[in-house]
């Protein structure tokens, strides 16, 4: 009976040891998921972030151009604007 009795609780170990590392593999599946996402998330902002800043440089040339006076008031304006939003 002993040996019958050792095996089955050597396999119990080593069940547990499987399903301990199988759980690990996942959580670390869902670690590089989650990395990989947030890095994407970053990207998608800068690009965001510097799209309204181009978009800021042409409406300051625009202002520039056709409404030289207090075109510098508005520009100043749109920037905090910006600024207060995207940073």
């Amino acid at each position: 009976m002993q040996p019958q009795r050792a095996r089955a609780e050597k396999q119990a170990r080593k069940r547990i040891q499987q399903e301990k590392k199988r759980r690990e593999e996942e959580q670390q599946q869902l670690e590089e998921m989650k990395q990989k996402r947030k890095e994407t998330r970053e990207k998608v902002i800068a690009e965001l972030i510097q799209t309204e800043e181009s978009y800021l440089k042409s409406l300051s040339l625009c202002f520039e151009t056709f409404f030289h006076t207090d075109a510098y008031k508005v520009i100043e304006f749109l920037r905090e604007f910006v600024c207060a939003v995207f940073h």
